[in-house]
């Protein structure tokens, strides 16, 4: 608990082939696990930081789980129906708020990874501006962040047309007042064999994948300069550090990347910025989706044993959540990581360990 009286919490979690529901619930709130309606619906006593639950029944009467000191639950869900599944840590005020101050931006943030990590920022006390290729994408993730007493602006981009950029990138600097930490996270993933491989799908993945990279950083890196400090994140990928089969256009761009982390951390440490990379397996977002259904159509493969086969590239049989990316951006971004720079963090379940 914060000195404020703000009790952190999250449930995640998965429907069983049996109905059930198995995930953990995390909180700092001291006698969680005393809680009747909580242990009524499966909830066990164990060390505060993970409780694991099974549930037998899909219905969650909120009401009653949620007691005065349990607000965040109740708001954020409706009587009688369970939680989603997913991440939901609600804060009020100042909890964990190492960037307090923190001024961001976050690109390709209207989904997936851009999104956790977004809402990770602002949960960590930053104010948030936040980009996509539509607009529409962002509303309820700004309102998301502005609940949270942060502020918080979009502005509509395309990071692989470099007008969009400086015109993104201007406005955004005078909304926010500066920047702190920029997170170049836009990207898109797409597959085919090297023989006939079309220019168009090795063109298109460089210039989303790699060259917006270039662009947005470019942009932002004379406020860096002049303020003699700032945080610079790239979301890479694990193809960033080896390669694979029919993603030879996705690959190269991932290992641009990298270079392009490793040259920048080298040039820029003088201003006391930092460049890091953060290098995921297949993470559980619409992007891998997209490739779950891209397998589908190109080998008639089932829908489930497609996933699975994207699961078993991990030794941990499981695909990446975002939430665990967007931890790691948090923690690149903080002060306490100051004497990190140029390093490619993998997050791919021990799969490549360099």
């Amino acid at each position: 608990m914060s000195n404020n009286g703000t009790y952190h919490y999250k449930f995640s979690g998965e429907i069983l082939s049996d109905g059930s529901i198995r995930g953990n619930f995390t909180s700092d709130l001291p006698d969680l696990g005393r809680n009747p309606a909580l242990q009524r619906h499966g909830f066990v006593s164990c060390p505060v930081e993970q409780r694991h639950c099974v549930s037998r029944s899909r219905q969650f009467d909120c009401k009653e789980v949620s007691t005065s000191r349990q607000q965040g639950w109740k708001e954020k869900a409706e009587p009688g129906r369970l939680p989603p599944l997913e991440r939901r840590v609600f804060m009020s005020n100042s909890g964990n708020v190492t960037l307090a101050g923190k001024r961001a931006v976050v690109t390709g943030a209207g989904r997936g990874i851009g999104r956790s990590i977004a809402l990770a920022l602002a949960q960590a006390g930053a104010n948030v501006a936040v980009t996509a290729r539509t607009a529409s994408e962002l509303e309820s993730l700004v309102a998301e962040i502005r609940a949270m007493e942060r502020k918080s602006m979009t502005v509509a981009c395309d990071v692989t047309s470099t007008e969009q950029v400086q015109h993104m990138a201007k406005t955004v600097l005078e909304g926010m007042g500066g920047i702190d930490i920029l997170v170049n996270n836009a990207g898109n993933a797409g597959s085919h064999k090297f023989a006939n491989h079309p220019d168009e799908l090795w063109q298109r993945m460089l210039a989303v994948n790699l060259t917006s990279v270039y662009y947005v950083t470019k942009a932002f890196v004379p406020t860096f300069i002049e303020q003699r400090g700032g945080r610079i994140i790239n979301i890479a990928s694990i193809a960033s550090r080896v390669g694979g089969q029919y993603i030879a256009a996705y690959t190269a761009a991932k290992h641009g990347v990298l270079g392009l982390t490793r040259a920048l951390a080298t040039e820029l440490l003088p201003h006391n910025i930092t460049v890091n990379a953060i290098c995921p397996g297949y993470v559980n977002t619409p992007m891998t989706d997209a490739s779950v259904s891209n397998i589908v159509a190109r080998t008639g493969m089932d829908e489930r044993k497609a996933r699975e086969a994207l699961e078993k590239t991990s030794p941990q049989h499981r695909l990446i959540e975002p939430d665990e990316i967007a931890a790691i951006a948090v923690f690149l971004a903080q002060d306490i990581s100051k004497g990190i720079t140029g390093q490619a963090i993998n997050i791919d379940g021990g799969g490549v360990m360099s």
